[in-house]
Order: C-alpha cells, then structure tokens, then sequence
C-alpha cells in the first residue's frame, strides 16, 4: 500500500539517514551479526558520509552470533560497546584528537 503512494515513499526517503552530511565528527557503531541493522547498510552509510566529507570513524562490534533472529545480536553490541560510544564523546569533549576517523 505504502509503496504505491508517491508523496509518501518522497517522505519516507527525505527521512532516510545519510542524505545529510554529518557538520560534527561522528562515531557510528555497527556489529557484524546485527539482527536488525544489517552491518553492510552501516558500513555504507559511513562510507557515504566520508565521501561527502564528514569525519566518520566506524566501530565494528564482532561479538558472534547468539540465537539469530531474536534481536539479541543488536541489543548485546548496544550494551557491549556502550563504554566505545562513551570514551568517544568524552575524548571529544576534552580535545582529543580522533583516530581511525576518515577526514580527520
């Protein structure tokens, strides 16, 4: 139904992430057995903001899978890597230079 809608399926695509170039560094977290998310969309999407400039850096959780399909492969990398997401404010905060970001 959505589909074939043309004023919804333009909403639906200014909403998508990635059409806007990130202004400030950003640190994306992707995890290789993500249920949800799946690790190459993330991977391209930093990918794409690099290309346009952004300074990006990417975070790759390879936590193994566990039970796929039951979510738990996005919720563990989440909780797992909170301290990642954490530091990398925190660094950006207290002047730290970013490693490992493209275009910085």
């Amino acid at each position: 139904m959505v589909e074939s809608v043309p004023e919804i399926q333009q909403v639906i695509e200014e909403q998508r992430i990635g059409w806007r170039t990130p202004a400030s560094p950003i640190l994306v977290n992707g995890a290789l057995n993500d249920d949800f998310i799946p690790y190459e969309q993330t991977r391209r999407l930093v990918q794409d903001w690099c290309a346009r400039g952004a300074e990006a850096t990417l975070f790759t959780d390879t936590l193994p899978a566990v039970n796929p399909g039951s979510g738990n492969n996005h919720l563990a990398p989440a909780v797992a890597d909170f301290g990642v997401g954490l530091q990398y404010v925190l660094d950006r905060f207290n002047g730290k230079p970013i490693v490992g970001a493209c275009n910085a």
